[in-house]
């Protein structure tokens, strides 16, 4: 499962651009298949104390 990875990515790399194409790639998926990411997106924004990045609050809106 690369999800998990996906999302240690997405809030964590250093350059803006990355961030944005996992974004993309984490709403493709959950348009595919949402089952497979509600869960993590949970998981992954309550594990940040000073609040989730933006690109999780947007994959968060769009679920």
């Amino acid at each position: 499962e690369i999800t998990p990875q996906l999302f240690a990515r997405v809030s964590s790399h250093p350059q803006q651009v990355v961030r944005k194409q996992l974004e993309g790639l984490l709403l493709t998926l959950a348009k595919m298949s949402p089952w497979s990411i509600v869960y993590p997106t949970l998981v992954e924004i309550n594990a940040y104390e000073g609040g989730p990045s933006e690109e999780l609050q947007h994959i968060l809106g769009c679920l």
